[in-house]
């Protein structure tokens, strides 16, 4: 199953997140800053990152953990899901280099149905 790291610095969508990985059986770990999401992705071995997009936590760490696959020429890289308030946020975070975005309001469907797309088992 593959591993997720929360990149979320608040609290009540840190558990929401989470209760919706482990109904689904993911592995997964949570980061509240940027510094804790880069060192927890150094160390360990996630395919997936689902991301705040504020500018101090999760596009912060979108870039510094895209440029760490460069340094480490990871051969697949971690596919990373922004969740936005807005398409402007979205568009920024596609250039800090998210793989794509959600915007809120956020639906378990269309959480899932992201996951899937950007390959995440479809197995519950």
């Amino acid at each position: 199953m593959p591993a997720v790291l929360i990149v979320e610095g608040n609290v009540t969508n840190q558990r929401i997140l989470a209760t919706f990985l482990s109904e689904r059986k993911a592995e997964f770990d949570v980061a509240s800053t940027r510094d804790e999401a880069v060192d927890k992705w150094r160390s360990g071995e996630f395919n997936f990152v689902l991301s705040d997009s504020r500018e101090e936590i999760g596009l912060a760490a979108i870039s510094e953990i895209r440029q760490l696959e460069l340094e480490k020429l990871k051969a697949r890289p971690t596919r990373i899901i922004t969740i936005c308030q807005t398409y402007d946020q979205g568009r920024t975070a596609m250039g800090a280099g998210s793989s794509d975005y959600l915007a809120r309001p956020l639906t378990v469907q269309g959480l899932w149905n992201k996951l899937i797309e950007l390959g995440f088992p479809a197995k519950r």
